[in-house]
């Protein structure tokens, strides 16, 4: 589970080095962040290099975002009456 990993045999590089490989169950579990923007830069580096590499994360994140789009786009948002803004003003603000 998680990441696997990889030793980068590179002379560039130290021989301590090591690159993380990210699996199918672990991109699957960021794709809603992503879609949100609420990935580190790492891991939407991560997410974006599995998704390169990886044909079936690439459609599921492909439907995720078409998903999300249309959820947005009905999402009916309606404001609040006064007197309930009111309301839940005043009992946010009692002290004990």
């Amino acid at each position: 589970m998680g990441t696997t990993p990889i030793p980068v045999n590179d002379p560039m590089l130290t021989s301590t080095y090591q690159m993380t490989v990210m699996n199918c169950k672990k991109a699957m579990v960021l794709m809603s962040a992503a879609i949100d923007g609420e990935l580190t830069p790492r891991e939407d580096d991560d997410l974006a290099l599995h998704l390169a590499d990886c044909p079936e994360c690439r459609a599921e994140f492909q439907d995720a975002k078409k998903t999300k789009i249309i959820i947005r786009e009905r999402v009916v948002r309606v404001k609040a009456p006064s007197a309930l803004l009111e309301s839940i003003s005043r009992l946010t603000n009692i002290t004990h």
